[in-house]
């Protein structure tokens, strides 16, 4: 009974239609590392920049430069009867890009939205209140750059066969 249980339910997990995301040819080049990381103009685009590296494969070659722009802004979240605000909300906005270095003609564009919080309670020092507020905004940089290598990953291998298209039909 045990061994029909165990080939019906083997039956059953073989046909269930997963597929791995990753191509399936593993001796070819990943497309990650064709990507060239663009220079950070702020502190948060920096550690966006720096998870990105930690993340992405080493180039081997760089045929495309991602290009990124965070947007960060700061809401209240919690405010006392007082009057005084004790949580406060990070959202960024992120617009990435994915340009051929060649020939300067884009090839993927994107957008991550991410959330974080901090508290700066009534009873906490400024500095405190400031090192919450940094490490609240490094989580979201590195959830920023997270997501950013997930869709890339989901869609690159589409956006890489286009542009290789591209350029055996010019």
């Amino acid at each position: 009974m045990r061994l029909i249980f165990t080939l019906i339910f083997f039956g059953v997990l073989s046909n269930c239609g997963f597929q791995p995301i990753v191509e399936k040819n593993l001796n070819a080049p990943r497309f990650q590392q064709y990507i060239k990381i663009d220079q950070p103009k702020d502190r948060n685009e920096f550690i966006v920049r720096e998870h990105l590296f930690r993340l992405l494969d080493p180039p081997i070659e760089e045929k495309y430069l991602l290009s990124f722009s965070t947007n960060i802004s700061s809401n209240t979240g919690i405010v006392t009867k007082e009057n005084q605000t004790t949580r406060y909300i990070l959202n960024s906005t992120t617009d990435y890009s994915i340009r051929n270095i060649e020939t300067g003609d884009i090839v993927y564009v994107g957008t991550v939205f991410g959330t974080s919080s901090y508290s700066s309670n009534i009873n906490t020092t400024t500095y405190s209140s400031n090192v919450s507020k940094q490490n609240s905004m490094q989580r979201l940089s590195r959830f920023t750059a997270e997501k950013i290598i997930t869709e890339i990953e989901i869609n690159g291998s589409d956006w890489l066969k286009k542009d290789a298209i591209k350029k055996q039909s010019n």
